[in-house]
């Protein structure tokens, strides 16, 4: 911007009067290479006449102003000497108006990071061709938009909306690679069929929550390596808590409970017992077995005929072979 305030403002933020009476003041619209309006020239050109209060301007080249900047301090015992690097320290974790664009680099940096550890993880076991060509556009992107104006949100409307777009087409990149680079590596794991394939990009081991994705409604754990996870199903998608190694692949065996027979209960009294049949329906032949249960505990006395349908599950890991199901219940209707 060009107007008194501003110049003002640069003034008196200006600490080394006693050494060089000037100070150098780019302008123009926005912070992203805009340069000037009508407005902020017309500015200048009465500032360059002089306001009460306020330091007169001069438009200039910046050679002429450094030139004068080298004539006014030479010789100049005062003048201090830097030694190192010309950073200023004041970037260092800047806040933002932007929070979205930090958000995107923040993604995007993580799915560049991921997808290299699965392109070198596919190529080398699956010989799956390295994406060095995408990789190399992706962290392009990724670098140019972390230019020091646009992640504090200085830059003008144009720079945003097209820094977001840049974003979401090397995001979309990123994630279809992953899926074809994961897909190769797990392919070339040995294991069964139904075993879960767990990949962890991550530089440090932890307990970590795994979102899983085409289970069956049977499964309810996981277990590798004599430890085993439950897990539970969410909108999401199934997830558990598993104990992943740094940069590793874990593979699990599903744990399921499976459908054994469907079952009909039919319920009469005879004589002081209560009997209830059941009529196992495939894949167990049909048989008739006998339960007796005594009178005082039957909440049906009156002799009426009751049906109902019962299913009976059992683990898989479980002896499948037993024929008593303990667990199972005997439910009466009014």
């Amino acid at each position: 911007m060009m107007n008194p305030s501003h110049v003002m403002g640069g003034w008196q933020r200006y600490s080394q009067k006693d050494l060089n009476p000037d100070i150098l003041m780019c302008y123009g619209y926005g912070d992203g290479g805009g340069g000037p309006t009508v407005e902020m020239l017309e500015n200048q050109r009465r500032l360059s006449k002089g306001i009460p209060g306020v330091p007169k301007t001069k438009q200039c080249l910046p050679t002429e102003f450094f030139h004068e900047l080298e004539r006014q301090v030479q010789g100049n015992r005062y003048l201090p000497e830097w030694n190192g690097e010309l950073y200023l320290e004041y970037h260092r974790g800047t806040y933002t108006t932007m929070a979205k664009n930090k958000r995107y680099n923040r993604r995007s940096e993580f799915a560049y990071e991921n997808l290299e550890f699965y392109s070198v993880l596919a190529n080398r076991l699956a010989g799956a061709k390295y994406p060095e060509e995408e990789l190399r556009e992706g962290w392009e992107t990724i670098l140019r938009n972390q230019f020091h104006d646009i992640i504090p949100g200085s830059s003008i409307k144009e720079v945003y909306d097209e820094s977001w777009e840049e974003y979401e087409k090397i995001l979309g990149t990123a994630d279809a690679l992953i899926d074809q680079m994961t897909e190769a590596a797990a392919g070339a794991i040995e294991g069964n069929r139904g075993d879960v394939v767990v990949f962890n990009p991550n530089g440090s081991s932890a307990e970590s929550l795994v979102v899983l994705n085409g289970l069956s409604d049977q499964t309810r754990a996981l277990k590798t390596e004599g430890k085993t996870f439950p897990v539970q199903k969410t909108e999401d998608g199934w997830i558990a808590m598993a104990i992943l190694k740094l940069y590793s692949i874990c593979t699990f065996i599903r744990i399921s409970i499976v459908l054994i027979f469907e079952m009909k209960l039919t319920v009469f009294t005879f004589f002081d017992s209560c009997i209830v049949v059941l009529y196992h329906k495939t894949p167990i032949p049909s048989t008739l077995v006998l339960i007796r249960f005594p009178r005082e505990k039957n909440k049906n006395p009156q002799g009426n005929l009751i049906n109902t349908n019962v299913v009976l599950t059992i683990d898989v890991l479980s002896s499948i072979h037993q024929k008593a199901f303990p667990q199972s219940k005997i439910y009466y209707t009014e």
